[in-house]
């Protein structure tokens, strides 16, 4: 009875959770949103991370139920070849990566992590318009465990039941690149995760396959005024019987003196919809790009059918990136890779 009444609570769980892990800063994670994303940004070495907190009000009768995502992110580029002159700024690239993402659901603690290996190859080409197109490979660790904690069965017996899997898989991307010099820089992309599909298992009584994910995605920045861009973004996802997408843009406000100043404020809206809720949420965004730093905040506004049962609580999440770059190499020798 034990088993079967675990089985249950494990496919629900597994329903819910059993896609990967979402953030409304998808750009904050390049390397997790698209592996040919890896090494794409202009310096040496890039770090980031990021938290997220969903529905952090709600409670249960065994304490708060937590539903939070945490996740860390370190890519490098190597530059091969060398520029074709003094004004051509177009560089190939190789870019290697490593991340983890952590997310934990429920009372039961059910928790999933993957670790992730990139390596991506970018090709330029053009002169007073840059282009490159962006190749990358990733191979991806991937570990699910349920501790339920000291759950309490109808017999009033609290079961210490566990089980973890872990299981390996292989994701890809592409991307292209495009930059007409003051105007415009964009980008669009394209990744497919999951390609082994692999399958976990609790207890032998249930069994959930990670379904193929499908990811498109774009981002521009548009130069409106000296010192003011718009800042478009889309996200298509599609995994299993779900879909995603998330639209937005940000007014970008420039501290500095140039189009690609890393000095900037930037604020917008992002929207979510899903199948089959429809609108899912409105998610204001607030970003400050420091020299080097970034920090991004964004908050989500329920505004499913779930906002019943949440309070219309919807997610916290705050994100952080440092890019480094080495003295001698300020001066940029790749196509301008702008803050998305």
């Amino acid at each position: 009875m034990k088993k079967i009444l675990f089985a249950v609570f494990v496919m629900v769980v597994a329903n819910v959770n059993g896609q990967d892990p979402r953030f409304s800063q998808f750009h904050l994670m390049p390397q997790y949103l698209n592996p040919a994303m890896t090494g794409f940004f202009d310096g040496d070495v890039r770090f980031a991370a990021i938290f997220r907190d969903q529905w952090f009000t709600l409670g249960s009768p065994y304490g708060s139920t937590k539903f939070m995502t945490e996740g860390g992110e370190v890519d490098g580029r190597i530059n091969v070849g060398k520029p074709a002159g003094e004004y051509d700024r177009k560089q190939d690239y190789i870019g290697v990566g490593v991340g983890v993402i952590r997310d934990a659901a429920g009372d039961e603690a059910f928790t999933s992590t993957d670790g992730y290996l990139a390596l991506a190859y970018s090709k330029s080409f053009g002169y007073k318009v840059k282009h490159a197109i962006s190749l990358g490979l990733q191979i991806e660790g991937m570990s699910e465990q349920f501790r339920n904690g000291g759950a309490v069965f109808p017999d009033g017996i609290v079961e210490n039941i566990g089980k973890s899997n872990i299981k390996f898989d292989v994701n890809v991307g592409v991307t292209y690149h495009v930059d007409f010099m003051k105007r415009l820089n964009m980008y669009f992309g394209f990744a497919y995760d999951h390609v082994t599909s692999p399958t976990f298992n609790f207890l032998d009584v249930s069994s959930d396959r990670l379904y193929a994910k499908y990811v498109a995605t774009g981002g521009a920045v548009i130069a409106i005024r000296d010192k003011i861009n718009l800042v478009p973004a889309a996200m298509f996802l599609m995994q299993g019987p779900s879909l995603e997408v998330n639209v937005g843009a940000n007014a970008q406000y420039i501290f500095g003196n140039e189009y690609d100043s890393k000095n900037t404020f930037s604020f917008g809206l992002m929207a979510r919809f899903a199948r089959p809720e429809g609108p899912e949420a409105i998610i204001p965004n607030v970003r400050l790009d420091v020299y080097h730093f970034t920090i991004g905040v964004a908050y989500d506004i329920n505004v499913s059918n779930l906002s019943r049962g949440t309070n219309s609580v919807g997610a916290i999440e705050v994100g952080v990136v440092y890019i480094f770059k080495h003295r001698n190499r300020m001066v940029p020798t790749n196509a301008s890779c702008p803050t998305w």
